[in-house]
């Protein structure tokens, strides 16, 4: 009976260890996720900001071409 007893109590103890395992597991998973999500979030981010100061590059080019042409016309008269 006591034999019966403390094998039980092992297997639970085990049965316990195995479940903190698969939580702790899971709670692991969950932060790769998170951070995945993260990483992709930023690379969009970082992507967009990129697009947006090319933009403005390119904007600023042709508000000069626009400003020589004004003053070469101005020149001309």
């Amino acid at each position: 009976m006591a034999l019966d007893t403390s094998k039980k109590e092992k297997e639970k103890g085990e049965q316990g260890e195995q479940e903190q395992e698969g939580e702790q597991g899971e709670q692991e998973g969950e932060q790769e996720q998170k951070e995945n999500k993260n990483k992709k979030e930023n690379k969009k981010e970082n992507k967009n900001k990129k697009e947006n100061k090319n933009k403005k590059g390119e904007q600023g080019e042709q508000e000069q071409v626009q400003e020589q042409a004004r003053l070469a016309s101005i020149i001309s008269d």
